[in-house]
């Protein structure tokens, strides 16, 4: 094996920039990870990462990512709080009734996002004496070089680097800096779908409820959402999302009833029965990619990650997973490829693009919906929708479609799954005995030890995220 060289430049000390550094370090000689806010010595939310208060998980295929990258990982966040999730534990509501039992063999752990962040933090930095972390320090420029990226302006100073990595987010300017160099920006692809996000965090002891967690999702047309994670402290962090202008609540009293708004009432009984409290605020406009894939002409020496990449509408859960998989893909295009060459950028730009077009479409064809979602509307979008409306009814009767969601929803399988000649008879005889059990009135609760596996939780807005599943294989 080389001996590993070069010099790698991180812009954000986010989950996604944390699983960059790990993914990419044993392949080069320095990683610098350059972050705009000073970091907390405790896990606690800070200024960069405003979504950080409300409900996270990581996907199935990133958990697995993580716990690869660091072993024992799972049973350190354990030390650290987080709450084991199995498959018997979660209620969740989508389709017009209660998904069966579908546990897929992995467990999640729960915690805060700055929890989750503060962990990864401390343990690459203990793992991995390559890596570097610069905090306090907001990048003022990228610095090119003829047709290459060669560093950061930063804090005054130039920081020379192989290799520069933009994973500062949503808001990212890394694109703008290179536009200002001569560079085009990338086409983008957008979608207007206006979410608002209101939390609060409440004691697990305040109620009776024992469940582990929940997710509740409206059919009606404004499909509001609530999500119910326990996190470490013995706290429930409880998250309701709704879009295009739906009411969203701005005090404790509208936040009570916006949960008994939802189809079952598993969240809005642990509302009630805490003591008054604030309400924590977020909102997105929209999603947004960055067609790097297509671009024409774009400097050596310069890749996106993350949300500087491919910004989801949140509500769907696939954010800090999807970073994941782009993360170990940038690691394996370093194995191969020179870092300052055109070629790692064009290797790389090609296979993200792979990366992120099954949750995208899965996500676009979700927003689309709704009919107010406006924007880049991929092919097979309604077609898929349809179809995937029945997959949602055939989950609140067969366990085997309910599991096979459960792995597409994480990554952990190919939308193209739930298309087979089996799967696709599976869906057309559980929906209708989902059908026939509505138009009976028939739908009740799950009993007690019939609760769906806890992994959905990833897609905070169940029967949105799932909607999309099919658009890829539908093309």
């Amino acid at each position: 094996m080389q001996t590993p060289t070069g010099t790698v430049i991180i812009i954000g000390a986010s989950m996604a920039g944390l699983m960059a550094a790990r993914a990419v370090s044993p392949h080069v000689e320095k990683v610098i990870v350059v972050e705009r806010d000073h970091l907390p010595s405790e896990p606690v939310a800070r200024r960069g990462v405003p979504q950080g208060r409300h409900a996270h998980v990581m996907l199935g295929a990133g958990q697995n990512l993580l716990e690869g990258w660091f072993p024992g990982f799972s049973e350190e966040l354990k030390l650290k709080g987080a709450v084991a999730l199995y498959g018997d534990e979660m209620v969740w509501h989508q389709g017009g009734g209660h998904r069966r039992p579908a546990d897929v063999g992995f467990v999640a752990m729960s915690m805060s996002r700055p929890a989750l962040e503060h962990a990864l933090r401390r343990r690459l930095l203990a793992q991995r004496p390559t890596v570097e972390i610069l905090d306090g320090t907001r990048v003022d420029d990228i610095v090119v070089d003829g047709a290459a990226v060669v560093g950061v302006r930063a804090a005054g100073r130039l920081i020379q680097a192989d290799l520069v990595v933009d994973c500062s987010g949503r808001s990212t300017r890394a694109f703008s800096h290179l536009a200002r160099a001569g560079y085009r920006e990338p086409a983008q692809d957008a979608l207007r779908v206006d979410v608002a996000y209101r939390t609060r965090v409440l004691p697990r002891r305040a109620a009776t409820f024992d469940e582990t967690s929940v997710v509740l999702v409206g059919d009606g047309p404004h499909r509001r959402v609530g999500t119910m994670v326990p996190v470490e402290g013995d706290r429930w962090i409880v998250t309701t999302a709704s879009v295009h202008g739906d009411t969203a609540p701005f005090d404790d009293i509208a936040f009570e009833r916006f949960a008994y708004s939802l189809p079952s009432h598993e969240i809005a009984s642990v509302v009630a029965a805490a003591a008054r409290g604030s309400v924590e605020r977020h909102a997105i406009r929209g999603s947004r990619r960055r067609r790097v894939e297509n671009a024409a002409h774009v400097p050596a020496g310069f890749v996106a990650l993350g949300d500087a990449l491919c910004a989801f509408n949140p509500i769907y859960g696939q954010g800090m997973a999807v970073a994941a998989l782009e993360a170990r893909l940038l690691g394996v295009v370093a194995e191969r490829h020179s870092l300052g060459s055109a070629r790692f950028v064009r290797a790389y730009n090609r296979g993200v693009a792979r990366i992120v077009d099954v949750p995208w479409r899965m996500a676009a064809a979700g927003d689309f919906l709704h009919p107010k979602t406006t924007g880049d509307r991929p092919a097979g979008t309604g077609i898929a929708g349809r179809y995937l409306e029945r997959v949602l009814r055939a989950c609140t009767t067969s366990p085997a479609v309910s599991r096979q969601m459960m792995l597409v929803q994480n990554l952990l399988a190919s939308p193209v799954s739930l298309a087979t000649p089996a799967m696709l008879v599976r869906v057309l005889a559980a929906s209708r005995r989902a059908s026939d059990r509505a138009a009976a009135g028939a739908y009740a609760a799950p009993a007690r030890g019939q609760r769906v596996s806890v992994r959905g939780m990833a897609a905070l807005h169940a029967d949105v995220l799932s909607a999309g599943a099919l658009s890829r294989a539908t093309r």
